[in-house]
């Protein structure tokens, strides 16, 4: 009964076992939620006009076009909510995988070498990272589809040449190139294989070529006159042979490896090599041989484009490839496994091994991921009901590591702004609405006009404690600002959600009687010297830079703060890979050399060139710096430790007489100079004369729910001996300001009184300079 059953309903049964070990490998995506490109597909839908739309050509037509028709229908259906997508991409995994049974039956002839490589296909894990974004999933799996039946209806032709078949297969090519175009750039390799190893007649497979490589050359190549081909081969050729990088002709084959081993594993490269290349002479195979060819066909136009890195095993480019290593693996195994039960258990070891790596992924990402950004909308569309045009949003985050990637991953559109996921939820054009970083950018576009007072929507994100609304409070302390009772600096504990300001009379002292134990260093006061002159240098300084970005301005790179760094833009630098950076000493100095802080040990400058003017008319070269007295100093940079634009966190031009002073030694001096002085010290009233000139340097460290309480904010700060009226500025950060903590030297006594703290409102902040242009 169960034999005839089986007999009889044999296709049926085996695409419910394929449909089975598909919902076993992608079940859980279910639970996923929008990310990425998913909120550029829907807002495309919602606004087919946009210049944006359809990632730049509209929701009907290339390159990217065709990505969001297919969600038009079912946009209608299911709305904003991603599980019915989710469900769309399992069934078009499904569908791959009977693509992959066709793919290697039409190749093989063999029903059950099909089976096997359609199981494995199915069990999913290679490429996996298409599916965790419905947007890529959805195109790369139909340009599975398209893909592997142009190859396989070329190969039919080719065992059955009529011209129907030839036909067809052409109509299906030009359909690939069409609506997969982003996905089927090795299109023609494919082809071109099935000519080389199936069907090779010199004069033939030319002809038969010839209608293939002109469709490929209109898609590829005429139809993108914007895309310079020239210069991307220039490109390749620099990075590889004229930068002596031969080790990157070893990346596709490392990415073939990935495709087979799953890169979590380590294996030598070598030894998988051999191992590849004794299964190819072993079997002799040219349907095998092919197999590879299809993989590497699929991913060889990453290698040109970026070839210093393979893809991992779950990247998303590798999807399509999978389709050809899922074929070799079942094709090979039937080979070895002539007894059907043997070869199925051996397929099956191998789903079982993909399915478990692939819920093992996709657990992580709904926990770190699809969850959180979940639960951060709905308790942002519950909070907000309506967005009105002319709006700003900020959304300050908890500095533990993990808020602000899920802050992140919730609000990122792909290549369009962040502003476009609000706009898809509130039905407004991304360009209605501005998504701000800091605190000062939020009234920086109110005082542009760009937005509207009434239109400030705040909010504090942590991942163990949600979103919190603080709109109605921001909006009132700087409306209207307000004084705030303290006490005791270290036990405030109010609300903080916009900027106070501090105002107190402190006393500072220095109790002497302690010293007398602590070595006296022989060069004492040229340290302190450097240090003036550091300081004056920070007063005057002023930087301009040829590009920068936002949020990485060149002003950042003049403001004594490592923290804060200064970054070229990538397309500029790319473009040019010239960067050129002027310094405004703001008088002339003796330059001794210049100080470069890298803020990113991949974009430290690496081939710069330094050179001096008195006027920003003449320059010399500074190749010897020590001699020449400069106004203005230009580092003109062409080199990067990875190619990419530079970043620095500080540049310091230190004069002359501190050429050679090691300046880690003159930080530790600044940051407690009784280290270094002992009571019989001549050198005692020098340092007496250098802190009633600039004061006792400390930190002050602002405690706030934003901030561990090991690792708070801080700052430096000078106090003034005696008695004197001081003043801190607490930036935004956090919900509760909790204590303020003075951090000084152990002989330094500071005593504070008559503390009195205000919120500013947006009048005082914009007389304080807080608002920047």
């Amino acid at each position: 009964m169960i034999k005839r059953i089986f007999k009889s309903y044999k296709l049926l049964l085996g695409g419910l076992v394929l449909l089975l070990i598909t919902f076993l490998a992608y079940g859980k995506i279910l639970g996923m939620y929008f990310y990425l490109e998913d909120y550029l597909v829907l807002y495309s839908i919602q606004n087919p006009d946009s210049p944006e739309a359809g990632y730049g050509s509209g929701v009907f037509g290339r390159p990217f076009g065709w990505a969001v028709t297919p969600f038009i229908p079912f946009y209608h259906l299911f709305g904003l909510e991603p599980q019915g997508y989710y469900l769309i991409e399992v069934l078009l995994y499904f569908a791959a995988s009977i693509s992959v049974y066709f793919f290697a039956k039409t190749f093989t002839g063999n029903k059950k070498a099909a089976f096997g490589s359609a199981l494995i296909f199915a069990s999913g894990y290679v490429g996996s990272g298409s599916l965790y974004r419905m947007a890529v999933g959805w195109q790369n799996l139909l340009a599975a589809i398209f893909i592997s039946l142009s190859a396989a209806l070329y190969f039919k032709y080719v065992k059955t040449p009529k011209l129907k078949y030839y036909v067809l297969a052409f109509a299906v090519y030009l359909v690939t190139c069409e609506f997969s175009f982003y996905r089927a750039h090795g299109i023609v390799l494919l082809i071109l294989g099935i000519e080389l190893l199936f069907n090779f007649n010199r004069v033939k497979s030319i002809a038969r070529m010839t209608p293939f490589a002109l469709a490929y050359y209109y898609f590829y190549v005429y139809s993108l006159p914007n895309i310079d081909q020239v210069s991307k081969t220039a490109s390749f050729v620099r990075i590889v042979f004229q930068e002596r990088n031969y080790h990157y002709l070893l990346t596709p084959l490392k990415t073939l490896q990935n495709l087979f081993i799953p890169d979590r594993f380590s294996f030598p490269l070598f030894v998988f090599a051999v191992v590849l290349t004794g299964v190819l002479l072993w079997k002799r195979s040219k349907v095998l041989l092919y197999c590879l060819i299809f993989a590497v066909a699929n991913f060889l136009v990453y290698f040109y484009y970026s070839p210093n890195g393979p893809q991992e095993t779950t990247h998303r480019y590798l999807t399509v490839s999978f389709v050809g290593i899922a074929s070799f693996l079942g094709i090979f195994l039937n080979a070895v496994f002539k007894n059907k039960g043997r070869y199925f258990l051996a397929c099956l070891l191998i789903v079982a091994f993909y399915i478990t790596l692939a819920r093992q992924e996709q657990a992580e990402i709904l926990q770190n991921r699809s969850i959180p950004n979940r639960e951060f909308w709905r308790d942002f569309r519950k909070n907000i009901g309506n967005i009105p045009p002319k709006s700003v949003i900020y959304i300050d985050t908890k500095n533990d590591g993990l808020s602000k990637p899920v802050r992140d991953t919730s609000l990122s559109a792909g290549s369009m702004s962040a502003t476009a996921s609000f706009a898809m939820f509130y039905r407004l054009k991304w360009e209605d609405i501005y998504l701000a970083e800091n605190f000062p950018e939020v009234l920086s576009l109110v005082k542009s006009k760009k937005v509207e007072k009434d239109n400030i929507f705040t909010f504090y994100y942590s991942r163990d404690g949600g979103l919190v609304n603080t709109t109605q409070i921001s909006k009132k302390t700087i409306s209207q600002g307000g004084e705030l009772a303290v006490a005791d600096i270290n036990n405030i504990n109010i609300p903080f959600t916009s900027p106070v300001l501090f105002n107190f009379d402190s006393v500072v002292q220095i109790d002497y009687s302690g010293f007398g134990k602590a070595p006296t260093d022989a060069d004492f006061s040229i340290y302190l010297d450097y240090l003036s002159s550091k300081k004056d240098y920070y007063k005057n300084v002023s930087v301009s830079a040829s590009s920068e970005v936002k949020y990485a301005e060149v002003k950042n790179i003049s403001d004594d703060v490592v923290e804060t760094s200064w970054r070229a833009d990538d397309l500029k630098w790319a473009a040019s890979h010239h960067e050129e950076l002027v310094v405004n000493l703001g008088r002339e100095r003796k330059v001794g050399k210049v100080k470069i802080t890298p803020a990113n040990s991949t974009r430290t400058p690496t081939d710069h060139a330094i050179e001096c003017s008195s006027d920003l008319k003449v320059w010399s070269s500074l190749k010897t710096p020590g001699d020449q007295t400069c106004a203005f100093v230009k580092i003109i940079i062409t080199t990067t430790a990875s190619g990419g634009p530079p970043q620095i966190s500080e540049i310091e031009v230190v004069e002359s007489p501190f050429a050679n002073l090691d300046i880690s030694k003159a930080e530790e001096v600044e940051k407690n100079p009784f280290n270094f002085v002992s009571l019989q010290s001549n050198y005692l009233t020098t340092l007496k004369n250098y802190f009633a000139k600039y004061g006792v340097q400390g930190t002050i460290c602002v405690h706030t729910d934003k901030y561990n309480s090991q690792s708070p904010l801080c700052e430096k700060h000078s106090f003034r001996l005696g008695n004197t009226q001081d003043y801190i500025l607490i930036n935004q950060g956090g919900t509760i300001l909790k204590k303020v903590e003075i951090r000084v030297p152990e002989p330094v006594k500071v005593n504070f009184g008559n503390i009195r703290a205000n919120y500013l409102t947006y009048d005082e902040l914009e007389k304080m300079n807080y608002i920047f242009p």
